[in-house]
């Protein structure tokens, strides 16, 4: 049985699946290199590895929000390489039954390719997102951070 993250950006609940996530921190200061993407907040040097940061509200095209005690850092594998996640709190873990999850409205030429499925709960309706189908491999490559320096 599948066992989700589930967390909150902006007044909606995420889920990520738990097997993906290699830790959660609590919001720092990070470090701000010149010329990343649009969506990448910075890096973040945890435990002697720098690893890029996304703000999550960003990447979904929603407003910037403001970072408070409750933001948290979910850092996560994708594709082999660690990016972490601003959101906005984790709200705890999410075993959901087979039965809950429906699959992922599509809205014409919208994309949500990167909803897995959609979970229904008591307090409403948990988005499981699939963080392969969040980047293009071109944002992938750019987000990278090559191994070995020359």
């Amino acid at each position: 049985m599948k066992k989700y993250l589930k967390f909150k950006v902006e007044r909606e609940s995420y889920g990520i699946d738990l097997m993906e996530i290699k830790e959660v921190v609590r919001y720092q200061n990070l470090i701000k290199v010149p010329q990343m993407p649009e969506f990448a907040e910075g890096v973040l040097e945890i435990r002697g590895d720098i690893i890029p940061v996304i703000d999550l509200r960003k990447r979904l095209g929603l407003e910037k929000g403001e970072y408070n005690e409750r933001t948290t850092i979910i850092i996560c594998f994708v594709k082999d390489q660690e990016i972490g996640y601003i959101v906005d709190e984790t709200e705890g873990v999410l075993i959901p039954k087979e039965e809950d999850k429906t699959p992922s409205p599509r809205f014409g030429d919208i994309q949500t390719d990167f909803l897995k499925c959609m979970i229904k709960t008591k307090e409403g309706v948990v988005m499981i997102m699939d963080l392969t189908k969040l980047f293009t491999n071109n944002e992938l490559k750019v987000l990278k951070r090559e191994e070995e320096i020359k």
